[in-house]
Order: structure tokens, then sequence, then C-alpha cells
């Protein structure tokens, strides 16, 4: 008896906690009496240790009900490498049932594009690239892609960093290809390369966008030209994009946000 009035209990607190949203950032104690079913003594009470612990702030006359610092202390735990990592793996993993192939996540840390996440292709020979690992800007799916749908002046403040080191026949060594390239994802929406960076490398990226519509991320998939090949890169872009939507999605991005 004691237990489930314990669980009761929690099952009030998560409650009032769950009520708070984008649409009502405050309430009021009638108002969460209301959309509860539960008395306004309840309420009170309820709230008042709430706001003890930091959980919940009172604010304005007649008071309503904010969430409190705590709340956000807590939120910020999870910071938006681990959200995004925990959005990417599952469609990660899916395209990589799907083409048996290497799947990357990469994104910038500070002005580098690095490798965060690796999920190693099934094949014998496998790509030498590793988590933490730094990729040019100019060659390759990766760099591109990131390039790609950075906002312009940002774009060209990186462009005159670059070296335009020649790796392979194939790299993009000129700028102004390489901004006609990056116009051309950008209208795409998805990357794709063969042996730009490595030869007998073949590539394909998506990217990944926050809630607000910004580019913060991508998935590429990669392996050897043996078996990765043009028709194979085209068949499969299809299901990259998907995946790199569902990411999206799960981290609050609307279709209409895309910044054009």
């Amino acid at each position: 008896m004691v237990q489930r009035r314990k669980n009761m209990t929690i099952r009030r607190v998560a409650a009032i906690l769950k009520s708070f949203s984008r649409e009502t950032p405050s309430l009021g104690i009638s108002e969460l009496s209301k959309k509860l079913g539960l008395a306004k003594s309840v309420v009170h009470g309820i709230l008042d240790t709430l706001g003890d612990e930091g959980l919940i702030a009172k604010v304005g006359d007649p008071p309503r009900y904010v969430p409190g610092g705590e709340i956000f202390r807590i939120a910020h735990v999870v910071s938006q490498d681990q959200m995004l990592e925990r959005a990417a793996i599952p469609a990660m993993e899916k395209l990589h049932d799907l083409t048996g192939e290497t799947v990357l996540l990469v994104g910038w840390i500070e002005k580098e594009v690095r490798c965060l996440v690796k999920i190693e292709g099934k094949l014998p020979v496998r790509l030498a690239v590793y988590p933490g690992d730094k990729f040019p800007l100019h060659a390759g799916s990766v760099g591109k892609l990131m390039l790609a749908f950075l906002p312009e002046e940002e774009q060209e403040k990186l462009l005159k960093t670059i070296s335009f080191t020649r790796f392979t026949k194939r790299t993009i060594t000129d700028p102004h290809a390489l901004r006609k390239e990056l116009q051309k994802i950008k209208e795409a929406g998805y990357v794709h390369s063969i042996g730009e960076r490595v030869d007998d490398v073949a590539s394909i990226g998506a990217p990944i966008r926050d809630s607000s519509g910004k580019v913060i991320a991508g998935i590429v998939v990669g392996g050897l030209t043996t078996h990765f090949t043009l028709e194979k890169l085209k068949e499969w872009v299809p299901a990259l994009i998907n995946a790199t939507k569902v990411v999206s999605s799960k981290l609050g991005f609307r279709e209409e946000q895309k910044e054009r």
C-alpha cells in the first residue's frame, strides 16, 4: 500500500513536469488541477516541493509556475553531440545492414570536419578512418558535404584557408571548380565522390539538420570501388537521404524550416 502511494506521487510529479511545453511555458494551479484531474491542494503541495528543489519556479501575480533552474541544468547534461549520436546511430545501423559498407557520422569540431562515429564495413578490407580523424574540405564526400551547406559568408572564409592539396588525380584543386561543385551538392541535397581523396574509394553523403534548419552533421557511406560502383551509389542515395531526414526529424527539424 505504501509503495503504491509512493508510485502515485511520483506519477503526479512527472505529470506536472510534463505539462510544460513550448505552447504552455507557464501554468497556474487551476489549469494544472483541471488538466490532470487533481485537487488544487494536491497540485499546490507538489509545486511547493518542486519549488524547494529548484525544479519549478513561481512567477508573476497572480502566481504562475515555470520550469526551474535545475530543469535546465539537467537538460544540458545531454549535450548536442550526445543527442546527435543517439539520434543517428539507429539510422546508421540500418544503412549498414542495407549496404554492408562503412558508415560514418561526421560533423564540425571547431572549424574542422571530423569523424564522430564509425560503423565498420562487413568486408575484410576496411577503410582507414577512425573517430576523431580530420578530413580535408576540398576532397571526398565528407569535407565537401559539410562545406556545401554552410552559410555563404562562412563558406567563403573557409575556402580561403584551403591549401588544395592534391591527393589523387581526381582531387579538385581549383577554388572556382570547388565552388561550382559545392553549389551542385547543395542543390542535389547529397554528395558523391569517387577516388578524390583515396584511390579506389567511393562514398556518398547527406546532411543532418538541427531544429533550426542548420546543417550540423552528415552521414557518409563509403567503400571500395571494386564493389561500391557508380550504380550502387545511385541505388543507395534514396535510403541515405531518408536516413538523414529521420535523424533530422529526431533533432526537431521540420522540412519547412530548411534554409534556402
